[in-house]
């Protein structure tokens, strides 16, 4: 059997990534999951809800939200922002 490459916790949200399609709502949960909105591109069209009731949300790099504030967190505590269009649900 060959050896197999170990992808890190990046390269696996970006690969989930891939998967994704402009229009889509994705549901996300602690851990992992808390990486895609990082991996995909913005103006990609995903949006996503947090278990925070964020919907339309976006997390920059290291889990700074892009536009600088931190007064939102998604499931596993990482600081994200609300897009243009987005809103806080009670789920």
């Amino acid at each position: 059997m060959p050896d197999s490459q170990t992808l890190n916790n990046q390269q696996m949200a970006r690969r989930v990534a891939r998967e994704f399609s402009s229009g889509e709502v994705v549901a996300l949960g602690s851990g992992l999951p808390c990486l895609i909105p990082e991996a995909i591109p913005a103006g990609q069209g995903v949006l996503f809800l947090s278990e925070s009731g964020a919907l339309g949300y976006t997390a920059g790099p290291n889990g700074q939200p892009r536009d600088g504030g931190q007064n939102l967190l998604d499931a596993g505590g990482q600081g994200v922002a609300v897009l243009p269009g987005g809103t806080i649900v009670s789920v």
